[in-house]
């Protein structure tokens, strides 16, 4: 199932919903999927106001639940330095797991996990 096929009262499945994460957010699967930590921090600025990017940004919410998964959503910066480690002070941080967009000159989009220690 692609996020072109979800009318607005089609049911996911679990096995979709896998799907989708796996083609379009491999990051954060893979941030969801860890052990290092309980809470993962998301900046809204991650996803654009589309329909397709919305129903991507709560497919990622229910699969972080899915998973035990605490989403901690915040704003400021546009880069968002600084922004998780202020909005839950408290929380041990493991790492960021990010999506990198495709380049021009790359036909797949590439992941990669930095470290913050």
């Amino acid at each position: 199932m692609d996020l072109r096929d979800i009318g607005p009262t089609e049911l996911l499945s679990q096995e979709d919903l896998e799907r989708i994460v796996g083609k379009k957010l491999p990051g954060w699967k893979r941030a969801c999927l860890s052990s290092e930590a309980d809470a993962i921090v998301l900046h809204e600025l991650a996803f654009g106001m589309s329909g397709r990017e919305l129903l991507l940004f709560a497919c990622a919410i229910k699969y972080a639940a899915a998973k035990g998964k605490n989403v901690h959503v915040v704003c400021g910066r546009a880069d968002g330095s600084q922004a998780a480690e202020g909005a839950v002070p408290e929380a041990r941080f493991a790492g960021q797991y990010r999506d990198t967009p495709p380049s021009t000159s790359s036909p797949r989009p590439r992941s990669r996990r930095r470290s913050t220690r």
